[in-house]
């Protein structure tokens, strides 16, 4: 019932269109030329798309590791690095200038760590200079009184703790005013400069020594009593004697004038400071030049 025509196209001669054909239903249709090429064409497509389904399956497969692989080498490259820099970038800016980001890479991470890292250092010695600027006296180079009393406070603190005794040295300066009077306040600034380092070095280099203000200098003895605080301030009180300031057209002779205290169970850095405070000044009524411990009796061996 189906009219089978001969034509030498090669679909024909390779058994497609008979098979189309014998899914034809039995009725009169007529194949043309035209509508058994479609059909060929589908049939071998279908086989086309059929062959090639595995080595397309086989490449997104290919392309899903690879793009696995790389995502985790830029992860490696990119994010721990940026992510050490952000941690480090916090703690800076809350005050903390101890990290170092590791160094020594030559990409782009590498000289971004090497740069902050010597941001740091300078931030870091910047501050340092700053503190110890803002810690010392200018004219003496001593520790100043803020910080002075900062140690004290430490000090008094690791005393009580530890059982250890600890005295105090209040010093000021006999007739500093006449100096400044008399000779001018440039006398005066090198008086002070004189006794700083007069005072640093009769000292122990374990001890604290500052400018309190003015005329007048504070030391804390750590692990000294009052016998021992005594015969230091007794040094401090002949060897600033026998110091003379050399000026233009005269000598100067400088004494001092010392209180003592010592730390007692219930002292704070405060009542310590004070207690020596008074025993200087009992000092200065009995005459200048000599020392008192902080009941405000002369101590006659360390007075003289």
């Amino acid at each position: 019932d189906v009219t089978r025509t001969t034509d030498p196209n090669p679909l024909l001669s390779q058994g497609i269109l008979p098979t189309v054909c014998a899914y034809a239903p039995k009725s009169r249709v007529l194949v043309t030329r035209g509508r058994a090429r479609q059909i060929a064409s589908q049939v071998q497509l279908s086989r086309v798309s059929r062959d090639l389904a595995p080595i397309l399956g086989f490449l997104v497969l290919a392309l899903v590791l690879v793009s696995v692989y790389f995502g985790q080498r830029v992860r490696r490259t990119i994010e721990g690095p940026l992510r050490e820099t952000l941690t480090a970038l916090e703690t800076v800016a809350g005050g903390d200038l101890s990290p170092a980001l590791p160094a020594g890479k030559t990409d782009e991470f590498g000289r971004i760590a090497t740069s902050l890292n010597t941001a740091i250092g300078r931030m870091r010695s910047d501050r340092e200079q700053i503190e110890r600027l803002a810690a010392t006296d200018p004219l003496t180079g001593l520790m100043n009184r803020r910080a002075f009393v900062a140690t004290l406070q430490h000090e008094v603190v690791r005393s009580r703790r530890y059982g250890l005794p600890l005295t105090m040295l209040l010093i000021d300066i006999d007739h500093f005013k006449q100096v400044n009077d008399l000779h001018g306040h440039a006398t005066g600034d090198l008086v002070l400069a004189r006794v700083g380092k007069l005072l640093v070095a009769q000292l122990r280099t374990t001890d604290y020594v500052a400018r309190w203000g003015g005329e007048e200098f504070v030391a804390a003895l750590p692990h000294v009593g009052l016998d021992g605080a005594a015969v230091a301030a007794g040094r401090l009180r002949v060897a600033c004697g026998e110091m003379d300031v050399a000026l233009v057209a005269t000598t100067l002779r400088v004494t001092l004038s010392i209180g003592i205290a010592e730390l007692a169970r219930d002292d704070t850095p405060q009542t310590l400071t004070d207690r020596a405070d008074h025993a200087m000044y009992a000092a200065k009524r009995q005459g200048r030049n000599r020392v008192v411990i902080d009941d405000g009796h002369l101590d006659a061996e360390a007075g003289g």
